[in-house]
This record gives C-alpha cells, sequence and structure tokens, in this order.
C-alpha cells in the first residue's frame, strides 16, 4: 500500500509482507507481518512507525490461512505497548511480540500482564540469561530465539531459562539444514526463516467498512513523527 506524501514529495511505496511459522510437523502455525519499504527493500529501521503501519494494515491478516488455528504475529517496541497500540487489534488470533525488558521495569511488566489478562498470545524477544529472565518468560506464552551466530552452548543456556514454564519455543532466522537440525536438538518447537520461506508481500484487496474505519489509524501515521497521546485516543 502506497504512503502517503505532500505533491513535492515523491511517493514511496510501503509493504506489508507474511512470513509463515512452522510446527514440527512442517505445516504453518502462523504467520509473522513485516513491515517493508521500497527504498530500503528490507524491514523498517524505525520500528515503532513499522509496527504502527502494520497495526493499522493488519485488516490484510484476514487474507492468510483460513484456518481458525492460525496465528497472526507482531513485533511491537515497549513505547508501542505502554500505548496500547496492540489493542487496536482483536486478541484472537493475535500474537504480540515484545522485547524483554529491565529488571524494575514494572510499568512494562504491568502493561504485558494487561494484554495477557485480555487474551492476547505473547510471545517473547530477545530473552538474556540475567536476573530480570524470569520476570518476562513466566508471562510468555511463546519465547522466540534468533539463531544467527549461536551455537548449541549459547541456545542451551537461554533455553534453559524456560524449562521451569509451560511455553512455545520458536527458533528464528533458519538458513540451512544444519540450523533446523541444531534447533530440533536443543529442543524448539516452532521454526521460522528463509530457509523454509522468504517473506511475501500480501496482495490488495477491496476493503469493507469495517477494516476502513480501522484504517483511520493512518491518519496519524502521515506525520513523520506520529502522535502517540492522539493514536492512544483513537484506539479508544
Amino acid at each position: 500500500m502506497p504512503a502517503s506524501a505532500s505533491p513535492d514529495t515523491p511517493i514511496v511505496s510501503t509493504f506489508i509482507t507474511r512470513q509463515p511459522i512452522f510446527d514440527e510437523d512442517k505445516g504453518v502455525w502462523g504467520y509473522e507481518l513485516l513491515y517493508r519499504d521500497e527504498r530500503a527493500g528490507k524491514e523498517a529501521f524505525d520500528r515503532d512507525r513499522a509496527s504502527l503501519n502494520v497495526t493499522a494494515c493488519a485488516h490484510m491478516a484476514q487474507q492468510l490461512d483460513s484456518s481458525a488455528e492460525s496465528m497472526v504475529l507482531i513485533s511491537f517496541s515497549r513505547k508501542a505497548i505502554l500505548e496500547k497500540v496492540p489493542q487496536a487489534l482483536p486478541s484472537a488470533g493475535t500474537v504480540v511480540a515484545a522485547d524483554m525488558g529491565g529488571k524494575n521495569d514494572q510499568e512494562y511488566i504491568k502493561a504485558l500482564w494487561s494484554l495477557k489478562s485480555e487474551g492476547y498470545y505473547l510471545a517473547l524477544d530477545k530473552v538474556t540469561p540475567t536476573d530480570a529472565a524470569k520476570d518476562y518468560v513466566e508471562l510468555a506464552d511463546l519465547v522466540r530465539v534468533d539463531m544467527r551466530g549461536k551455537d548449541r552452548v549459547v541456545l542451551t543456556q537461554l533455553l534453559n531459562i524456560t524449562k521451569d514454564f509451560d511455553l512455545a519455543l520458536a527458533a528464528t532466522h533458519l538458513e540451512d539444514e544444519a540450523d533446523i537440525k541444531l534447533a530440533k536438538g536443543v529442543g524448539f518447537h516452532l521454526f521460522q526463516g528463509h530457509f523454509f520461506k522468504k517473506p511475501e508481500i500480501i496482495p490488495d484487496k477491496e476493503l469493507s467498512s469495517n477494516e476502513i474505519s480501522r484504517l483511520t489509524l493512518f491518519r496519524i501515521l502521515d506525520s513523520e513523527e506520529p502522535d502517540y497521546d492522539q493514536l492512544a485516543e483513537s484506539i479508544q
């Protein structure tokens, strides 16, 4: 979907892409929605703006797998979570991916627990073996680990953090057979990466009136620095 622009500004196309997440039987567990900018040809550097665009375009998730069991995962920054951006989406089938925060970040932890209480499925990224880990892992439904540059020893240390909790484990950025073998060997249940399938652009379609209502969020995204207070008010 093209980004908005003034008459003097060249139009730059931005797209929402999807990448499947597979289970051990190579069935599709769900999809991650990603933001792409044609200027970079890859994931946007501004994570806040990217997550806002994906949220506003999340009607496209309806074009994914028709199975009721298919999940839709979107990454959100700490700021977006505190401003309740994920709540613009229905809780059913929505996976909120969030980074692990600091030990005493009670405001962030409270916001994550709030998402859980409202029925959102929570995926935890960037888990590290620190004193803060338990505070975040205990509220996660899924822990995702980037496989790049990690050997069996490092992966085992990371997964040890999760051993006392009932949650799913996903290996991301899998590039080859060796990555798959390593991921399965240390205990991952879900798998994602270019080895399986590169992200693909979601085709556009005619929107329903309900979807158009959700796209009013785009008015807030038109500025270079989105107004989070206005966004929060719009979502409410």
